[in-house]
């Protein structure tokens, strides 16, 4: 159905372009043009008209297309706080196969213990949270006047559950103390790793190694990671602490492995391996840590592509229709410049008015163009990340595309404008 509406549109539209010029040739005289060859010059100013629109619009793609694009790059060079390169994710639900907390414990530590033993992968770790995946997350209470604007000083803070090697495996740098290793079980003192940003709120200032976080019945904060992003690209820093899988038990568990070469090769082994555990088990995802960032970026990849193919488009068309102006002018004057060059008037100054005639019709456009652009500029900031709409740069590019476009178009025209013979130029037309 999309197609057959597209063709449809299409048939529609080449009538109806097709209409108007036989609706204005059926109400010519063809007496009146024989008698009076300038007759032929009506309708230049439609045309040129309906040229500077064009110039106008494609002005406006293409400085969408130069926001959209700056946007994608923007989202795609951001730094996450963590490296995506070659995390295998794999998860599973221990609910669905009726484990208790003894029994999800059990499972977790033998897969970690088998699948770091398979070949092709460096450091495995587990976690019940992944990066854009949602939020599991809970309030404390800080110390009164620590947090500035916050009621009852309540602070919202993420939760996860990793095992041991997980900020290896994540790329989340440890900037304090040190990371939840083999020690942090069940059975041993609770023991919690945070983020800068909720260290700096709990205890500005201070060192918060061997302080107990007010999380649940308290956990003593063992070390300290930089921030990371967490739910979506952008967001603004928040605050994050990291569990033991071993002491606190999570039905859903994702396990992490980093590759050392293909990660596709290493998925299907992991799969395998973690049934020979239980050939019950059912993988809910099996991804990448690059995928999911892709998918997290592609709405801002796609507006880019979408936009640039739409600008490149309406700088063809505008191109071509500013090429049909020009030509059509030139054939209009073809008796004046042939004066003019009977005159005395050279080949590069000739050449210069044409390429100048349309030059002018872009100036036109231009400016229809960027009055269009401020307009919808607040229409499109919600679409871009990190990018202002307002951003001129971007307009002064999409000016000089077109420019170069529109002189490359009035290029043609000129060339056969020099290439007239004064004579017969004069005689074509009297």
């Amino acid at each position: 159905w999309v197609l057959l509406s597209a063709a449809a549109l299409s048939v529609l539209t080449s009538l109806i372009i097709g209409l108007i010029p036989a609706m204005e040739g059926a109400r010519t005289d063809a007496c009146s043009i024989i008698r009076d060859p300038s007759a032929r010059v009506r309708g230049g100013i439609a045309k040129e008209t309906l040229v500077m629109v064009q110039v106008g619009c494609s002005l406006v793609l293409i400085t969408g297309a130069m926001l959209f694009t700056q946007s994608y790059w923007t989202a795609r060079s951001l730094d996450l706080g963590f490296e995506p390169e070659g995390v295998l994710v794999t998860q599973v639900n221990l609910r669905n196969l009726g484990y208790d907390e003894d029994q999800g414990r059990a499972f977790v530590r033998q897969a970690l213990e088998r699948l770091a033993e398979l070949p092709g992968a460096g450091p495995v770790s587990a976690a019940s949270m992944i990066p854009f995946s949602g939020a599991w997350s809970t309030d404390i209470e800080a110390s009164p006047g620590s947090v500035p604007n916050a009621p009852d000083n309540r602070i919202w803070v993420g939760l996860n559950t990793v095992a041991p090697a997980y900020f290896d495996v994540a790329g989340v740098e440890i900037i304090s103390g040190r990371p939840l290793g083999p020690q942090d079980v069940e059975g041993a003192a609770p023991t919690i790793v945070i983020n800068e940003v909720l260290a700096g709120l709990l205890w500005p200032g201070q060192d918060p190694i061997g302080k107990t976080a007010p999380v649940g019945d308290g956990f003593t904060v063992v070390g300290v990671a930089r921030h990371a992003t967490y739910y979506e690209i952008g967001e603004q820093r928040s605050t994050q602490a990291y569990l033991p899988v071993l002491q606190q038990h999570q039905a859903v568990v994702h396990f992490l492995v980093k590759a050392d070469h293909d990660v596709t090769t290493l998925s299907t082994r992991v799969q395998s391996e973690l049934r020979e555990i239980e050939p019950s088990l059912a993988f809910s995802l099996v991804t990448t840590f690059e995928a999911l960032v892709d998918e997290e970026v592609s709405r801002y990849e796609v507006s880019a592509v979408l936009v640039s193919l739409l600008s490149v488009i309406a700088v063809l068309l505008a191109a071509t229709g500013l090429y049909g102006v020009v030509a059509f002018l030139v054939t209009n004057q073809t008796r004046e410049i042939g004066v003019r060059m009977a005159l005395g008037a050279n080949q590069t100054r000739v050449a210069g008015e044409v390429v100048l005639s349309g030059l002018r019709l872009a100036v036109g456009g231009l400016g229809l163009g960027v009055t269009g652009a401020v307009i919808l500029r607040g229409h499109t900031e919600s679409l871009l990340f990190n990018v202002e709409a307002g951003d001129p740069l971007p307009m002064l590019g999409a000016c000089l595309i077109l420019l170069f476009a529109i002189a490359a178009a009035s290029a043609g025209p000129a060339r056969r404008a020099t290439r007239l013979d004064p004579i017969e130029a004069m005689g074509r037309v009297s």
